[in-house]
């Protein structure tokens, strides 16, 4: 199949709404193709449709997500964040726990710090772990977060949980100001 050929397919995919027609193995495996093939214009026209895939779909995207290419991770994470879903963003809170290249951990951190979905109950859950490696990359996602989008949430809260954390990161004077 040709390059434009291939790109004719999967602008046929982008037009249609995805949501509505069911997508057959076949489809599924093409796309999937797509998104893991050394052509740029491809991976890119087939990234474009990963906001549009039914979550079945996403999920096996993020099966796959390990074994891609940096490149590739990369334009892959930046369209799961537009994704109301909440698997992607689990996902990838699990997978900064072992991510060992820092570049791709300061990149997955950003991104997440970005995205209009509400991250901020997953990351107090996972405040919870006993590694310290990971701690330090979600008090550098909270920081990246802000304390302007996380304040209200701070201050519904009785007592704010691991609120040493929270501290390190945006000091005690603003903490001391929610209660």
């Amino acid at each position: 199949m040709s390059t434009n050929s291939i790109l004719n397919r999967l602008k046929s995919y982008y037009y249609a709404d995805l949501e509505l027609i069911e997508l057959t193995e076949t489809d599924i495996n093409f796309i999937l193709g797509c998104i893991d093939t050394p052509d740029l214009d491809i991976r890119t026209m087939a990234a474009t449709l990963i906001s549009q895939l039914p979550e079945p779909v996403i999920e096996k995207i993020l099966t796959l997500f390990p074994k891609f290419k940096k490149s590739t991770q990369k334009q892959v994470v930046i369209h799961l964040m537009t994704i109301s879903y909440l698997s992607p963003y689990r996902f990838l809170l699990n997978y900064l726990i072992t991510l060992d290249d820092e570049n791709m951990v300061n990149f997955i951190i950003t991104c997440l710090s970005k995205t209009q979905f509400e991250l901020f109950p997953m990351i107090l859950n996972k405040l919870g772990s006993e590694d310290m490696r990971y701690i330090g990359r979600l008090k550098q996602l909270i920081r990246q977060i802000g304390f302007n989008r996380l304040e209200l949430y701070l201050k519904l809260m009785p007592q704010i949980p691991f609120e040493q954390y929270f501290r390190d990161v945006f000091g005690g004077d603003k903490i001391n100001q929610l209660k």
